[in-house]
């Protein structure tokens, strides 16, 4: 397959006319419209339809984008790599992680990977569900939950722990420390979502689930943290995202014995990178942080 064919096609899939992806080519629009002529008969069914909204894929040319995309990939990880065998990570690293990493955590973790890594630079940028965004713009994208990628993509356990029901000493002095689950009746609850979930019951040690209506569910950990350290009301989190920085907060465990469940932070890089300087060097650098064994690739 000729990969500027591809990459012509997927540039008019992401920008719906043929005006617009030759500017962003910098193609004459005849060069385009031969590139594309090419491709569909070299695949032997159209590729495009046009609509009044502009030219759109066919069933058959979503198929070729979505996984020309991962091919265009494939293609430029091989040349980053072989450039840099041998040399000291440097360029831009693409990052894409959940929204609510405590920023007490992720600040000295940045700091240490910048004194390592001089020549490394980093974009950062955050989403509630990481892994429900195309990540062809992405070199590492870090999230909770088990859920993986179908395709050419490796994923890393990062860390784990449990979640539980925490509340701060001036909550309990006020409202009591709860005795039981029927004692959580009428009690203001912050709710932390993984992705995947709808916040609407809590985990319990024995299998079990418990049926709630929060005041507030989000899928931002550091956020609920800090507003139930205020003392209005239990909060259901992590239990710990302090790492080598110490405590972040002066919580203390609810019903540890029968409020509970767990957690999972990990990593997922394309293949195709996985054996990029400047990924190995952050997987190494977050696994020594953390303090956790050596990753281990896990098929999606």
């Amino acid at each position: 397959m000729d990969l500027d064919e591809l990459r012509a096609f997927i540039t008019v899939v992401e920008t719906g006319s043929i005006q617009s992806a030759a500017r962003s080519l910098r193609f004459a629009r005849a060069t385009l419209r031969r590139r594309l002529d090419e491709l569909a008969a070299r695949a032997g069914v159209p590729l495009l339809r046009r609509t009044e909204g502009g030219l759109v894929p066919t069933e058959a040319g979503q198929v070729l984008a979505q996984r020309g995309r991962l091919i265009l990939q494939e293609a430029g990880a091989l040349l980053s790599s072989v450039r840099e065998v041998g040399r000291e990570p440097s360029g831009t690293l693409r990052v894409l992680t959940p929204v609510g990493l405590p920023p007490m955590m992720m600040a000295p973790l940045l700091t240490t990977m910048r004194r390592n890594f001089a020549k490394l630079g980093f974009r950062i940028d955050l989403a509630d569900d990481p892994l429900s965004r195309l990540l062809d713009d992405i070199d590492v994208a870090v999230h909770y939950g088990d859920a993986t990628l179908t395709g050419p993509w490796l994923s890393y356990d990062l860390m784990r722990g449990r979640t539980c029901l925490v509340a701060s000493a001036s909550y309990l002095r006020v409202h009591g420390r709860p005795r039981d689950l029927a004692d959580l009746a009428g009690r203001e609850l912050y709710r932390w979502v993984m992705p995947g979930e709808d916040g609407r019951s809590l985990p319990l040690v024995d299998g079990t689930t418990l049926a709630i209506a929060p005041t507030i569910a989000s899928t931002d950990v550091h956020l609920l943290r800090r507003c139930a350290a205020v003392g209005d009301a239990l909060a259901f989190v992590p239990d710990s995202h302090d790492g080598p920085v110490g405590p972040i907060d002066d919580l203390e465990p609810v019903l540890p014995d029968l409020v509970g469940g767990t957690w999972r932070l990990r990593m997922t890089v394309p293949a195709a990178l996985a054996e990029i300087p400047r990924i190995w060097a952050v997987v190494e650098e977050i696994r020594r942080f953390a303090s956790v064994p050596p990753p281990r690739p896990s098929a999606p």
